[in-house]
């Protein structure tokens, strides 16, 4: 078994989130949407990003900013991370990649100032979800791609209270790991076009085997959602692993 953050072999991924699951790398802590996120930058956008390109993270987690930052998977690219709150992880960072201090509900950027903006189950946890979309669109360049991967379920959209109360079984562990604001559903994509944003779910690896899965430490759903503005950031998606759909 392989991670492909660390680039080291794994005698064994171990549990981890609520519910249990298997996917965490005993070495890095990187968990499957990491894996995924690192192979997308590395395979399939960083060969059709310029040398120029101008990249922001929105809430950048301990892992990336320690991790991904250092093994380039968009080679030496700057790279800029926004987040409400300063961690230990967020002071290490160096030039020429940067943190700024900044909540993505009001961003201080100027319009069109990148050209992939990531933003890894960070929606779920803000209040001002429609604003902090806007805003990504606004940052966004014509031709730029945005990376907005959480977890829809089936069903409307509810708030964290709502979804509470349909579900007492689910504990606190749970919604500080899936969302402490919006449990999404399936009308989420609502917001992302009501944000002047196009968007295609790109589902990776549907065509590898369940062997190929459990050494990468993968999910069998692994997928992700990329808005845009114009249909031209989607050349760069054309990779074989990678079924765009509607």
């Amino acid at each position: 078994m392989y991670c492909w953050i660390c680039e080291n072999e794994v005698f064994a991924f171990a549990p981890y989130g609520v519910p249990r699951r298997t996917g965490k790398c005993p070495h890095c802590g990187a968990k499957p949407r990491s894996r995924v996120l690192a192979w997308l930058l590395r395979e399939v956008l960083g060969p059709g990003l310029a040398g120029c390109a101008r990249i922001l993270e929105v809430g950048p987690s301990q892992l990336g900013a320690e991790t991904l930052l250092q093994t380039r998977p968009l080679g030496p690219r700057p790279w800029t991370m926004i987040d409400r709150r300063i961690t230990r992880a967020h002071r290490r960072i160096r030039r020429p990649h940067r943190f700024v201090r900044m909540d993505v509900t009001r961003m201080g950027f100027a319009s069109r100032s990148f050209d992939l903006i990531l933003c890894n189950n960070v929606l779920p946890y803000i209040r001002e979800d429609r604003q902090a979309l806007a805003e990504i669109a606004r940052c966004l360049t014509i031709k730029g791609l945005a990376m907005i991967n959480t977890h829809t379920g089936a069903g409307p959209t509810l708030s964290v209270p709502a979804h509470r109360r349909l579900h007492p079984e689910l504990g606190d562990d749970y919604y500080a790991e899936n969302g402490d604001q919006w449990a999404y559903g399936e009308d989420f994509f609502e917001r992302v076009a009501s944000a002047g944003l196009h968007y295609r779910v790109a589902k990776l690896f549907e065509k590898r085997p369940r062997e190929f899965l459990d050494e990468n430490g993968l999910k069998r759903n692994n997928e992700c959602i990329l808005a845009f503005k114009a249909p031209a950031a989607l050349e760069r998606c054309l990779h074989p692993e990678l079924r765009l759909l509607e």
